[in-house]
């Protein structure tokens, strides 16, 4: 009946877009708390000294445990000539990190990332698993 339907003993009936996950839809997984691996190579200007490369790896691993991931490995700097001119620049240093991260930290990385000034380019790609 119409009074029924408004009684204030009643729970409201769970509307599947209210923004609440269904339990059984995680699978067991805590959602972003997975930890992805990635790898990141980024290319810095070729004017830059020893102790300033060794301060932008610095900078990105305790960006990579801050936002509660971990670092497996961080290769040293290369130079080398570039296929093309960026900027002014004809050659450039890059490195190699690889590290994991939850998923819900990615882009607040890259935004790490955009911020360090000496980084020319930089590619992130997700490893598998």
């Amino acid at each position: 009946t119409a009074n029924d339907l408004f009684a204030p003993d009643q729970a409201p009936p769970h509307h599947p877009r209210s923004g609440q996950m269904d339990p059984r839809q995680s699978h067991g997984k805590e959602v972003g708390t997975h930890m992805r691996p990635y790898e990141l190579m980024y290319l810095v200007q070729p004017t830059a000294d020893d102790e300033r490369l060794v301060a932008i790896s610095e900078r990105l691993q305790q960006s990579v445990t801050s936002l509660g991931g971990t670092v497996d490995k961080a290769g040293p700097a290369l130079r080398r000539r570039l296929a093309y001119p960026i900027g002014r620049f004809r050659d450039g240093q890059y490195s190699v990190l690889e590290f994991k991260l939850p998923a819900d930290q990615s882009r607040e990385f890259e935004r790490v990332i955009k911020l360090t000034e000496d980084i020319l380019r930089h590619l992130v790609i997700r490893r598998d698993e």
